[in-house]
């Protein structure tokens, strides 16, 4: 751990996240923050609420995207994520563009579908290709369908909206068929962009048995 710092929220007990030490060197920090280069604590300050909390986030986040600090802030992505203590309370959100940044846990939906041949029992999966205007993992094959939860969004109502969004399914075929498998967490020492970093991920699992009537259609932006 001695190559990251600390996130930490004054007032508030345990770390967040943790931000490679190097990144605390180059982002552009605004006044609210304080650093501790001996203790590698970097601490966000004058904030005691969660609309206090939320606004200085994305005041530091909009402020290194306009100035281009680092490669990881390169553009707003429009999306506001959850940030949650051990015990669950809701301390603030951000915008997607930095939860990789700051290391902190993202919590996200994935599925795998599939058809069976009639012909020959067999399993056939549906696995699409990211479209190459991604941000992380441009052109790869990816599962089914997956994505990140939004600020107070349910795993159930994510992956629904995910599957429309994706692969044109209708909402209400999805949660008659879906069923959820399990969860997965794991941490990585590297960012979407495949830079030293820090990712805590969070995924609930699911998986659905397409009938013959279904004919998933690629969503715009998603897949190539």
């Amino acid at each position: 751990m001695l190559l990251y710092t600390y996130f930490l929220i004054e007032g508030l007990k345990a770390p967040f996240g943790y931000v490679l030490a190097s990144s605390v060197q180059e982002i552009s920090w605004p006044e609210c923050w304080k650093i501790d280069h001996e203790k590698r604590f970097l601490t966000l300050t004058s904030a005691t609420n969660f609309e206090q909390r939320t606004k200085l986030m994305q005041e530091t986040l909009r402020r290194n995207i306009e100035i281009g600090s680092i490669q990881e802030l390169t553009r707003w992505a429009n999306e506001l994520f959850p940030m949650y203590t051990a015990d669950g309370e809701h301390v603030l959100d951000l915008d997607g563009s930095g939860v990789d940044l700051f290391g902190i846990v993202n919590y996200s939906v994935h599925m795998i579908g599939w058809v069976t041949s009639k012909e020959d029992g067999v399993r056939r999966y549906w696995v699409p290709r990211r479209a190459t205007t991604k941000i992380s993992f441009p052109g790869m094959l990816d599962n089914t369908v997956g994505g990140s939860l939004l600020s107070g969004e349910r795993p159930i109502d994510c992956i629904v909206r995910e599957c429309e969004e994706e692969i044109s399914i209708d909402p209400a075929y999805t949660r008659t068929n879906i069923k959820a498998c399990w969860t997965a967490s794991y941490q990585m020492a590297m960012t979407d962009l495949g830079n030293p970093g820090c990712q805590h991920q969070v995924q609930y699992l699911f998986e659905m048995e397409f009938g013959k009537e279904i004919v998933p259609k690629i969503g715009v932006g998603e897949m190539g």
